[in-house]
């Protein structure tokens, strides 16, 4: 109160004061003002930090009076810093003071909003995600809410922490370092499995651009048409999406993938209008009718998503692969943490790597006694299980060699893991798709049939997931 004060304000907001804290639940006001932390902080003038000290009792410890000093420093490594309570008020405050001892104080300027996420939202979210996840929690069941403001300010709507726009690059996470356990309660999961909150240790995505998404995505909720809630692809940072298109090189590389994709029975669907690009792979110049027919039946990739899914935003019908969730799923799914999917889904053997934990890879993948891919658990207790294994994979989502070399650049991930077979992966070429990697999630099915739960991420030559025995299926994921 004496800072805000000599600051000549009238107002002071303390959170574990001005949230009512036994006011729980899903329409409570404790959830409800959690989620209006990027508000909060947006609209305050000023964010009050206390670095020093290990709880509130410490008090604001700063320079003498007339000593006032600016630095980035000592605060960095205090334990403020490291706390997940405190990443909201450190990327969301228009203005930060931090106390950080008798030699600094800092006056922080930095406010992260909309204008400033990169046009990516792999890009910004899996930053956002590394960012918080380094840091620790006193009490491991706040993993959400002390995220939970950041993430609906700047992603939108989200469960556990993975944004409803945006979900299917979202659950392409890993965590491919050295700590990492399941966060437990009683021997249970404390979260569901498919989100990175159920992870302790840090998580971060996969990759930071998702061409084509594979798996569809869907949420029990009785105020939705339908009764569901369909997760859509990102347009690109709030508050004013932009669709992303075809356009350039890049834009018809990823036009190459859309096609292939869905030829390949990848897609819930095949849109008709799929055959007309027939023999496109003879050359990566393909008649510019061809291209321009593409483009004008999808102007952008939301279109083709849509088409592949059997969505017309023009008639009120449901979407057809809401048909593929039987009423018995969606009773399954019908629980707070579940969630419905719809992919493909086959079975692969997996062999535990040679690799110290954290630095390249967990696990590989064969089919017919060849390598085709290789992955991380989710928990590193599942690498002290059977030496030889046979697994279950969903598909997610194919991206390009670029985007995964640019994230494993510095754990060399992608050389010499499967020595001269891996080069395929080196030779991405635009036009051969099948030398592009698809993302594929690793499950097992719980005690409940028809309930899975996921273990882990992988990454498979696409070229290779074809050839495959597989079988589109819906599931329940808890």
């Amino acid at each position: 109160m004496s800072v805000c004060r000599d600051l000549n304000q009238r107002y002071l907001w303390v959170d574990r004061f001005c949230i009512v804290q036994d006011d729980v639940g899903i329409h409570g006001q404790k959830q409800a003002q959690i989620e209006s932390m990027g508000r909060i902080y947006q609209h305050a003038v000023v964010t009050i930090a206390a670095a020093t000290g290990s709880d509130a009792h410490h008090g604001l410890e700063g320079p003498l009076p007339g000593h006032f000093c600016r630095g980035l420093h000592a605060w960095e490594e205090s334990k403020w810093a490291t706390r997940g309570w405190t990443y909201q008020e450190a990327v969301l405050s228009r203005r930060l003071i931090v106390f950080s001892g008798p030699h600094e104080l800092l006056e922080h300027r930095k406010f992260m909003d909309h204008d400033s996420l990169p046009k990516s939202f792999g890009k910004g979210y899996g930053d956002a995600i590394q960012d918080y996840t380094k840091r620790d929690l006193g009490d491991q069941k706040d993993a959400v809410i002390a995220f939970a403001g950041a993430c609906s300010y700047l992603f939108g709507a989200h469960r556990f922490c993975l944004p409803i726009s945006g979900f299917d690059e979202a659950m392409a996470w890993v965590t491919m370092f050295d700590k990492r356990e399941r966060r437990l309660s009683e021997g249970v999961p404390t979260f569901p499995t498919w989100s990175w909150v159920s992870i302790k240790g840090k998580a971060s995505l996969i990759h930071h651009f998702c061409v084509i998404s594979v798996a569809s995505w869907a949420f029990v909720e009785e105020v939705a048409p339908g009764n569901l809630t369909i997760t859509h692809p990102r347009a690109g940072p709030r508050p004013k999406p932009q669709s992303r298109t075809f356009k350039g090189e890049h834009g018809k590389h990823d036009m190459f993938l859309a096609i292939f994709a869905a030829k390949s029975g990848l897609m819930f669907t095949e849109p008709p209008e799929i055959w007309q690009m027939e023999h496109i792979f003879e050359s990566f110049c393909f008649a510019f009718e061809k291209e321009r027919g593409f483009k004008t039946t999808w102007p952008s990739y939301e279109k083709f998503w849509e088409a592949c899914r059997g969505i017309n935003v023009s008639e009120p019908e449901l979407p057809l692969f809401f048909d593929e969730f039987s009423k018995q799923k969606r009773e399954l799914a019908n629980t707070p943490g579940r969630v419905l999917a719809l992919s493909q889904k086959t079975s692969l053997t997996t062999f535990p790597s040679s690799e110290k934990p954290g630095e390249r890879s967990d696990y590989i993948i064969y089919h017919a006694a060849q390598p085709v891919g290789f992955g991380y658990f989710d928990d590193l207790g599942c690498r002290q299980q059977e030496m030889l294994k046979e697994r279950q994979f969903l598909a997610l989502s194919i991206t390009r060699i670029a985007y995964l070399a640019e994230h494993f650049a510095y754990s060399s991930v992608l050389d010499g893991i499967f020595g001269e077979e891996w080069c395929v992966f080196h030779s991405g070429n635009p036009s051969n798709p099948e030398t592009e990697p698809i993302i594929v999630m690793v499950i097992e099915e719980t005690q409940e049939k028809g309930v899975f739960r996921r273990i882990g991420l992988g990454i498979i030559v696409l070229g290779e997931w074809i050839k495959v025995n597989r079988k589109q299926c819906s599931i329940v994921l808890e």
